[in-house]
């Protein structure tokens, strides 16, 4: 929402995309990872809508990056947001308006850091984390090392003669 509580300002549906500027893109870029949202952004007057942002990072591969990358920090923000909300609850009241406001940063969060503001366990297919089976052998390699130290060194031989009086 803008400073002045206003409505946000949108652009006419059907108006032309701004062709890709760089230092939009910059200023974009840098909003994002102040944590606002595409709407606010889009708001600014001179800003790209955000069909022109879309835009610009189908057809702009290091913009698309750069936009990837500002999404996922900005759910530090998020969370420097929740934080600030929770501390502004001082009683029942305003504990149940924080909370709502808590728990909507904390989603932002994990929509645009989901890896490490999300709570969801990965349990396999991270290839930041890969799962790694080991099967061991310790008791069985245990075992086989105890019966080695109970077995004779010397061949035990069996004599096939009877004794005398069997």
């Amino acid at each position: 929402m803008p400073e002045d509580g206003g409505s946000l300002v949108r652009r006419p549906i059907g108006a032309p995309s701004l062709p890709y500027d760089e230092g939009l893109a910059e200023e974009y870029v840098m909003r994002m990872l102040a944590g606002e949202t595409v709407d606010e952004i889009s708001a600014s007057p001179h800003m790209p809508s955000w069909p022109t942002i879309c835009k610009w990072r189908l057809e702009n591969g290091v913009f698309a990056g750069r936009y990837a990358r500002a999404r996922e920090a900005s759910a530090e923000s998020c969370e420097h947001n929740a934080i600030r909300a929770a501390r502004l609850a001082v009683d029942n009241e305003t504990a149940s308006a924080m909370r709502v406001q808590v728990d909507i940063w904390k989603w932002a969060a994990a929509k645009r850091n989901p890896r490490t503001h999300g709570d969801r366990t990965t349990v396999a297919g991270d290839p930041d984390n890969p799962l790694v089976v080991q099967h061991r052998l310790t008791a069985r390699r245990d075992l086989l090392r105890r019966l080695d130290a109970l077995a004779d060194p010397e061949p035990l031989t069996i004599d096939a003669a009877p004794e005398p009086g069997e």
